[in-house]
C-alpha cells in the first residue's frame, strides 16, 4: 500500500467525516453551504441575529435600570437580580451577545464581498470533498494523524452541544423557581427560562464552534510547519559529504518554498477572518471572565446556582487557552524562517 496521497486520492470513505466544515453554516454564523445540508429554520442568520439585538437591547436596560419590585424583574426575565449579582451577569451577557453578533457581520460583509472561505478547505479534505495534496498534504500517516484528531475535536463539540441547554436550565430556572411563587413561576420564569434557552444555544453554539474551528485549523498548520522543520533537522544534522550539492541546493530551495507557502497560507485565514475573529474574543473575554471569576467568588448565591455558573464560566477559560495555541503558532513560524 502507497504511503503517500496520489493527485486524485481523497481520503478513505471509513475516514470521512460527512459533517466537517458545515457546522458554522449550521447554526447559522456562516452563509456558505460546503454541501448539500439543510439549516433548520430556528438557525437562520437573520433569527439569530434578531433574538441577539434584542437580548442584548434587554441585558442593557437591566444594567442601567435600579433596582425594582420581584415582579417587575421577573417580567423582565432578569434571573441575575435573584441571584444577587445584577449588573455583573448582564454585563457578561451583553459582551457574549455582541461577540456572536460580531461574528455573524463578519461572515455576512465577506460574503457580500465574495470573499471565500478559503480557510475551511482542510475540512473539506476531511469530509471526502478535496484531495489532501491540493493542500499540500501527501504522507498519509500525517493526513490520518489530522484526521482523528479532527474527528475527536468534532465529537466533543458535538457531545457539548447537548449540554448547552442544562447549563442554561440550570442557572435560569432554578433562580426563578427559588424566588417565585408558583404562578408567577409558571407566567413569567417559564417563558423567560425558554427564551434564555435558545438565545444561549445560539451564543454558545457560535463561540464554541468557532473556537474548535480555529483550533483544527491552528493544528492543521502546525502539522504542516512540523513537516518542514523535521526535514531541516534532517538535513542539517548531514554533511555536504553525503549528498549530491545540487540535490541540496535543490532541496533547501524547496523547503523555503514550502515555508513561504505557509506563511501565506497563514496569513490569507488571518486576513480573511482569524485575526477579527481573535480581535472579538480579546476586546471582550477579559471582563467576562472577571465578571464571572467576581460573581463565583465574591457573591453569596446558593450551591447549586454556583455550580452552574462555574460550568457556564468554564467555557470561557477553554477559549482562552487558544491565544496560547495561535502564539504557538506564531513563534513556530518565527522560527523556520
Amino acid at each position: 500500500m502507497s504511503q503517500v496521497f496520489g493527485a486524485s486520492e481523497l481520503i478513505p470513505k471509513e475516514r470521512v467525516i460527512i459533517s466537517a466544515g458545515s457546522h458554522l453554516y449550521r447554526i447559522g454564523l456562516s452563509p456558505y453551504k460546503t454541501r448539500k445540508i439543510e439549516r433548520n429554520m430556528f438557525f437562520k442568520p437573520i433569527i439569530i441575529f434578531i433574538v441577539l439585538l434584542l437580548q442584548l437591547i434587554r441585558s442593557l436596560v437591566l444594567i442601567v435600570l435600579p433596582e425594582k419590585s420581584h415582579t417587575f424583574h421577573a417580567f423582565m426575565g432578569d434571573f441575575a437580580h435573584f441571584m444577587g449579582i445584577r449588573i455583573q451577569c448582564h454585563i457578561a451577557l451583553a459582551l457574549l451577545h455582541i461577540q456572536a453578533m460580531v461574528s455573524q457581520i463578519i461572515f455576512l460583509v465577506n460574503y457580500m464581498n465574495q470573499t471565500k472561505p478559503t480557510d475551511l478547505r482542510i475540512f473539506d479534505v476531511m469530509s471526502g470533498l478535496m484531495t489532501p495534496q491540493s493542500m499540500g498534504l501527501i504522507d498519509k500517516k500525517i493526513v490520518f494523524k489530522l484526521n482523528l484528531m479532527f474527528k475527536r475535536v468534532i465529537i466533543f463539540g458535538n457531545q457539548y452541544n447537548r449540554f448547552i441547554p442544562i447549563q442554561v436550565f440550570l442557572v435560569v430556572f432554578i433562580s426563578f423557581y427559588s424566588n417565585l411563587s408558583t404562578i408567577d413561576l409558571f407566567i413569567y420564569g417559564l417563558p423567560n427560562t425558554i427564551i434564555f434557552i435558545f438565545t444561549g444555544i445560539y451564543t454558545c453554539q457560535i463561540l464554541l464552534w468557532q473556537f474548535i474551528y480555529f483550533y483544527l485549523i491552528v493544528y492543521y498548520l502546525n502539522a504542516k510547519l512540523n513537516i518542514v522543520n523535521n526535514e531541516m533537522k534532517r538535513l542539517s544534522n548531514l554533511t555536504t559529504l553525503h549528498l549530491n550539492k545540487n540535490y541540496y541546493n535543490n532541496k533547501i530551495f524547496v523547503l523555503i518554498k514550502q515555508l513561504n507557502d505557509i506563511y501565506l497560507e497563514i496569513s490569507e485565514y488571518n486576513s480573511n477572518y482569524w485575526s477579527k475573529y481573535l480581535c472579538n474574543i480579546w476586546i471582550t473575554l477579559s471582563v467576562i471572565i472577571a465578571t464571572t471569576s467576581y460573581s463565583l467568588i465574591f457573591t453569596h448565591i446558593v450551591f447549586y446556582l454556583r455550580i452552574g455558573l462555574l460550568l457556564f464560566s468554564t467555557r470561557f477559560a477553554v477559549i482562552a487557552f487558544n491565544h496560547f495555541i495561535h502564539n504557538r503558532c506564531v513563534r513556530l513560524i518565527g522560527d523556520t524562517q
